[in-house]
């Protein structure tokens, strides 16, 4: 199995219906993305604990929504503490996990 992992602004709307994107794009979820290199385990394990609202995007992505506290506090737990400078106060961001095929 190969996973990309993005993290990237939403906008408003999505973050106010965010269940409603179930069953989109990925891709869609972001007004901008990048990609993010970490192990799997730590992905899996830690996204949960720092992010909020897990929805199965599709087939084989997830995604999770935070703010940039949430987000400071999960970069630097998987190991990418540079990632902060991209953030911004005031800012909903997301995360996806997406299975390649």
């Amino acid at each position: 199995m190969m996973m990309v992992y993005y993290y990237g602004e939403i906008s408003d709307s999505k973050k106010k219906n965010w269940e409603q994107q179930r069953g989109t794009d990925p891709y869609d979820l972001f007004e901008w993305k990048r990609k993010i290199d970490s192990d799997i385990n730590t992905i899996f394990r830690l996204t949960p604990l720092f992010l909020h609202d897990r929805i199965q995007v599709d087939w084989g992505s997830a995604a999770y929504w935070g703010n940039k506290e949430d987000f400071i506090r999960f970069f630097d737990a998987i190991g990418v503490p540079e990632e902060v400078n991209q953030l911004e106060d005031d800012k909903t961001y997301a995360f996806a996990y997406i299975e390649l095929y």
